[in-house]
Order: structure tokens, then sequence, then C-alpha cells
């Protein structure tokens, strides 16, 4: 294989290191379409606001990032030296957040708009959990607003 040699790994998958040692990402195929089928039908089934939906702002949109209950944090504003660096993992059941967080809002404050807005997220490939080994793809996701108390 010239340039790049395949490293066999323990659990039988394949994953191709560049001679210099930089990892390639793996693909998302139709392994991990499947586990994504299960795990989107899992998150659909959420009633709410939940980790990765989207409220809209005057600024723009936030993601939800932090369920406490009867309140939910949102990544930081735009304006925030750190927006951006969010990453968001999509498990069974649930989702995950990685990043900086703004300050929570109540849930009475939020009303749904029935619209629709693809996240980003990702899990590991073929769910096996080891470093470099995240797939990442775009899931439709809930659109919130704030309303007055």
């Amino acid at each position: 294989m010239e340039a790049w040699e395949a490293l066999e790994l323990r659990i039988g998958q394949r994953v191709h290191v560049h001679k210099e040692g930089t990892t390639m990402k793996p693909e998302f195929d139709s392994v991990d379409a499947e586990i994504l089928a299960v795990r989107e039908k899992s998150f659909n089934e959420m009633s709410g606001p939940r980790v990765g939906d989207f409220l809209r702002t005057p600024e723009g949109f936030l993601r939800f990032t932090h369920d406490w209950g009867e309140s939910i944090q949102t990544t930081v504003r735009p304006t925030h030296p750190c927006n951006g660096d969010a990453s968001f993992y999509l498990s069974d059941g649930n989702v995950s957040f990685s990043g900086s967080l703004d300050s929570s809002i109540d849930k009475k404050l939020l009303k749904d708009t029935g619209e629709k807005q693809d996240g980003s997220f990702w899990f590991f490939h073929h769910n096996a959990f080891e470093a470099h080994n995240g797939v990442y793809f775009r899931i439709p996701c809930r659109v919130f607003e704030m309303v007055q108390a």
C-alpha cells in the first residue's frame, strides 16, 4: 500500500495511518447508518427541548447544551470568544455536549416553533470507542424561541 499502511485493530476494524503518523478519519457507512437510525428514533421520542435542539435569538441560533430538568443551558453567544467549540455526541437515548456553556433558561419560557434545523452530531464508528474513530452527520432538530413570562 505505497503511502498508506493498514493497521489491524483488535476488533477487526481497519484504520489507515499515513506514514508520517496522521490518522485518517473513518467514513460513515451502512453499519453507522443502522446505528444512527436507532439513535435518531430514540432522540425524536424525547419531548420538549433536548440537548442538541436550537434556540432562535436576535443574534442567531444557539443550541441547547445541558438539561437541568426545569431549565436548560445553551451554547455561548456568537460574540463570545469560545463560540464554535461545540461537540454533540449522540448516544443511545441522549445527547452529550462538550464545549462552552451559557446561562440556563427556564423551560417554561420556551416555545417549540414547529420548525426544524439540521444539527451536527457524532458518534463512534461502528460503536467502537477509540481515539480518532468518530463519524459525523447532521439530523433534524427542533427550533425553539423564548416567550414572555
